[in-house]
């Protein structure tokens, strides 16, 4: 029995669908990791809180970071002095996401 190793094109990294922020069908999924809350796109990943593993990671620390680091580390500023009103794992939009930074809807 032989086995072939090939390619394909296009490959199935380059079938997946990006979005940057503010495009309209760009998300952000969030969720909780012990002391951690962990925000992730197609294309970034971060996470800000405390554990015992990671220590202590401050989005303040991150707002100016270029990309969508700072969008997260903004976002994790903004559901704090809501109340961290994330209580399960969700999935926000732009539109949500704006609103909750106060940001216009025309970027």
């Amino acid at each position: 029995m032989g086995f072939w190793l090939g390619f394909q094109t296009p490959s199935p990294f380059e079938k997946i669908e990006h979005h940057n922020y503010p495009d309209e069908a760009w998300t952000v999924s969030i969720r909780k990791r012990g002391g951690m809350t962990v925000y992730s796109s197609t294309d970034a990943r971060a996470l800000f809180g405390q554990d015992s593993k990671r220590g202590v990671i401050d989005a303040n620390d991150y707002i100016d970071h270029p990309g969508e680091i700072s969008i997260f580390a903004r976002l994790h500023i903004a559901l704090i002095k809501l109340g961290d009103v994330l209580v399960a794992d969700q999935v926000l939009t732009t539109k949500q996401v704006q609103e909750l930074l106060g940001e216009s809807n025309d970027q």
